[in-house]
């Protein structure tokens, strides 16, 4: 029989720091059994990345990230972008449920990401441009029936940059390509010149 002890209940018994992550193993021996607390800080390396208790502020190795395909990049940078364009709606004053959907949808729909991207391209880094031609070159299943197939990869290449830096922490590079990106679809006098 293997009992266990509520880490809670070992905190306060052997004096463990609240800003640890610790893993209680007990073993049965008789009628007493003995406890084994192993702790660890909570930005310590455990196996592979750190044990993130705030996931708004990633600082992953790239080493790491580059383990992750193509496709789990654009599915994080999917996420990211849907949320700044929600957050730049509401700030924009779209106050109704329905104009918000309507406006995000509108704006992150693969044909809106590909006009984008057109306009985005100068301005990134070497090193962007190739985490872009990877999430662009990667094979989809399907295409959705409002994209064509260049758009939806074009779409795809976007998400995979947004999912890499938000990965990366590079949340300063991010909003800085993402007051382009808007300031792009809304026709802005800042827009970069196509080449």
């Amino acid at each position: 029989m293997v009992l266990t002890v509520p880490i809670i209940q070992l905190r306060s018994k052997y004096k463990i720091a609240a800003d640890t992550l610790s893993v209680a193993i007990s073993l049965p021996s008789d009628d007493n059994p003995r406890y084994f607390c192993y702790t660890i800080p909570r930005q310590q390396t455990i196996k592979r990345g750190t044990y993130m208790t705030d996931y708004f502020h990633m600082n992953m190795e790239e080493r790491d990230i580059r383990t992750i395909s193509n496709l789990g990049l654009a599915h994080m940078g999917d996420a990211v972008y849907e949320l700044l364009v929600r957050a730049w709606l509401c700030e924009q004053g779209k106050a109704t449920a329905r104009g918000l959907h309507k406006a995000a949808v509108d704006r992150v729909a693969a044909p809106a990401q590909a006009a984008v991207v057109r306009k985005l391209l100068p301005h990134l880094t070497e090193a962007e441009q190739a985490i872009y031609r990877r999430g662009r070159n990667a094979r989809v299943s399907a295409v959705p029936q409002n994209a064509s197939p260049e758009e939806y990869h074009a779409a795809t290449g976007l998400e995979a940059l947004f999912g890499h830096l938000y990965l990366k922490g590079e949340t300063d590079r991010i909003g800085q390509l993402f007051a382009l990106a808007m300031d792009i679809s809304q026709g802005g006098q800042h827009a970069p010149e196509e080449k």
